[in-house]
């Protein structure tokens, strides 16, 4: 029988890590273990209490081949607890990486953040090659996470930094990241059947389906011996405006539950610079596919605010 993949994530009980969880435990190769800092008993997936501060971190990790390091503070609380923001992003991750390093781990993936480039409306393109311009304490403690994690790649020890543009999608467990814009908008068709766009409807994003993040993780797992360490752009290579992808969700909302929901944009539409496109070609050239169909996230979403509304 085949050696099965031991693969540890932090941070594998939040809203992406406990989606990127439960794919990789569906699949027979993989075997999945969550760290968490409060272990709670899942029937599916086996969680250890393991976390940055954990004495002899590298002893309770040494049999692991894979750590995916999802572990940090999102903006709002990057935003006002910056104190945390630097335990928990930088010190945090170093910890992890050091530990990972010393117990034998073959690989570590790092998931960032797209906004490390910053606000750059003067170029047409972002690649991984882009000048990073960091502007705020979330994408700041990232990029300073980033350089320890590149640093330490060396000989077996391969590191690889994921930049994750706006990942779309429905949760594994209970949702928390409702300050997110496609949560909030499914939410509020839910609760109100109205959702008010405060934003210029012509701001353009970058979206991807966590689907097609769950399927990237799997394809570097897999091909992990013939791709270099290195930083990673995580997107859909396609932007779209926040107001377009409103009225997606508000006719999927309408066509699916027989409802007439409606959105009201309460700033006017007014053309802005043109929002880079997040390059994703080095990805794709692995032969990884990233997809920017987000109707089945969305769909998903949806069910999970009817269900628990």
């Amino acid at each position: 029988m085949t050696k099965r993949t031991r693969i540890l994530i932090t941070g594998g009980t939040g809203y992406l890590g406990g989606r990127i969880s439960e794919y990789l435990n569906e699949i027979e190769e993989f075997e999945v273990t969550i760290a968490s800092r409060n272990p709670k008993n899942n029937k599916v997936i086996k969680v250890i209490e393991a976390h940055q501060n954990t004495p002899n971190l590298e002893k309770i990790i040494k049999d692991f081949d894979v750590v995916i390091h999802l572990a940090a503070v999102d903006a709002p609380t990057c935003q006002n607890e910056i104190e945390q923001a630097i335990n928990v992003n930088i010190i945090g991750t170093t910890k992890w990486i050091e530990a990972s390093k010393k117990a034998g781990v073959s690989n570590f993936i790092y998931f960032s953040t797209i906004h490390v480039y910053g606000n750059q409306p003067n170029i047409l393109f972002i690649n991984e090659e882009t000048c990073t311009k960091p502007n705020h304490p979330y994408s700041i403690t990232h990029k300073a996470a980033e350089d320890f994690v590149l640093t330490n790649s060396s000989g077996n020890f391969k590191t690889y930094v994921f930049r994750l543009s706006n990942a779309v999608g429905y949760p594994a467990r209970k949702m928390t990241q409702w300050h997110l814009l496609v949560p909030d908008i499914c939410q509020n068709l839910v609760k109100k059947n109205v959702f008010y766009l405060k934003s210029n409807p012509a701001t353009a994003r970058d979206f991807i389906s966590i689907k097609s993040v769950c399927k990237t993780v799997k394809s570097f797992i897999t091909k992990k011996n013939n791709i270099d360490s290195g930083v990673y752009n995580i997107s859909s290579g396609i932007n779209t405006e926040i107001g377009e992808l409103t009225n997606q969700i508000v006719k999927l909302y309408n066509q699916t539950y027989s409802k007439n929901a409606e959105v009201i944009f309460q700033t006017p539409y007014s053309a802005l610079s043109k929002f880079p496109e997040i390059v994703n070609e080095k990805t794709k050239n692995l032969g990884i596919p990233l997809e920017s169909d987000l109707n089945e996230e969305i769909l998903g979403l949806l069910q999970y605010c009817i269900e628990n509304d």
